[in-house]
């Protein structure tokens, strides 16, 4: 078994064993390793990667070297795993950085449509366009295993505490670059920054459209909380179709890279929402290209 992993700009190694392309080689599922990986599976070694939130934090190398050589099997989480094409492209949106995903070049372009919660389907939540905050929301996130419960791949506590939506606390803030409502921010704005003039209109043509749940949902939520006396209607309605829109997005991306299947009819709500979801991730209907996206 060979162990390798990049700190600093320097590659460390560990190796029980004997040495052969065969013998298993483990490194972490992590952007700042995305080189280390690429040389691994170009020179198709067997190649197992595993969470960041299976090792420690630590800037030791033999520490994470340690914890490597001891990770468990729990491939379905954070445990080890042959990484499959479409982790490596959520690796990549990250390795493209904030500058790279607005430039949306063709290299750009090509990342974003082959990433897992797009394939997955989680595109259908924004029917006029995936908005650009929707790419860097997922280039925070790189791998949704990090995110999954080992007894309950349903439960959202370990994204909600990530971003800091336990409550609606960090989005009542008004500075979004605080420590404690950055990552709120960028959860609420992954899909707040479509166009809100479909949020806010009234139009049935607008709002009923199948694709358009997540504003159905907001507006929903502002009708029911509108008599609440601390008048936070537009946090408290923000926050729990946040809430949802991470559940989906979770759900579709875990799907995508091995979890258990999305089943549209258990988390829509209308028959033509589930309908219209099935029919979205039809591959013939599910190409992406630059008018789709909005800045």
């Amino acid at each position: 078994m060979i162990c390798a992993f990049v700190r600093n700009g320097h590659e460390h190694y560990r190796i029980q064993g004997e040495k052969g392309p065969r013998v298993e080689t483990r490194v972490v599922l992590h952007p700042s390793q995305m080189k280390l990986i690429e040389r691994f599976v170009a020179g198709n070694v067997n190649l197992r990667c595993c969470s960041i939130t299976a090792i420690p934090e630590t800037e030791d190398p033999e520490t994470v070297l340690d914890a490597l050589s001891a990770v468990h099997e729990r491939s379905d989480v954070d445990g080890l795993r042959k990484p499959i094409e479409a982790e490596l492209f959520a690796l990549k949106m990250a390795e493209l950085g904030v500058e790279g995903i607005i430039k949306l070049d063709s290299i750009a372009l090509s990342v974003l449509e082959n990433h897992p919660a797009v394939t997955g389907g989680c595109g259908f939540a924004f029917p006029h366009g995936i908005p650009l905050s929707f790419f860097l929301l997922l280039r925070e996130i790189y791998d949704i295993r990090r995110f999954v419960d080992s007894d309950n791949p349903f439960r959202l506590n370990r994204m909600k505490r990530y971003f800091r939506l336990l409550d609606t606390s960090a989005l009542a803030c008004t500075d979004a670059f605080t420590d404690t409502n950055y990552r709120s921010r960028l959860a609420f704005q992954g899909w707040y920054m479509q166009p809100l003039s479909l949020a806010m209109s009234l139009q049935k043509s607008v709002v009923d459209v199948p694709r358009a749940f997540l504003f159905r949902d907001y507006l929903r939520y502002r009708t029911k909380l509108s008599d609440k006396p601390d008048n936070n209607v537009d946090i408290l309605a923000a926050w729990h179709v946040t809430i949802r829109f991470l559940f989906f997005l979770k759900a579709v991306w875990y799907s995508a890279v091995g979890g258990p299947e999305f089943i549209p009819e258990k988390f829509f709500s209308r028959r033509d929402e589930s309908d219209s979801f099935r029919a979205y991730i039809n591959p013939v209907d599910n190409q992406l290209d630059n008018h789709k996206f909005n800045t």
